[in-house]
């Protein structure tokens, strides 16, 4: 899956279940500019920690250190 689509579709949900929790659990006046200011911070965030990961984490992971699993050839 995109990672744009997934930052998308998590920031649509965030902003729907806050959205749901101020209105209906907590019964205040509800500040649309705030959630959504909350669930762009959510895209972006998702976007980066995806681009840290892939870059940093993944790359350790090829660089396998050789080893003799037997006795040495030379």
């Amino acid at each position: 899956m995109n990672i744009y689509y997934l930052s998308l579709l998590s920031s649509i949900i965030f902003f729907l279940v806050n959205l749901l929790y101020r209105k209906f659990y907590k019964k205040e006046e509800l500040n649309i500019k705030n959630i959504l200011q909350n669930s762009i911070l959510i895209f972006v965030i998702i976007i980066i920690a995806n681009s840290i990961l892939s870059n940093i984490i993944i790359s350790d992971v090829h660089n396998v250190p050789k080893v003799f699993l037997n006795n040495p050839d030379f």
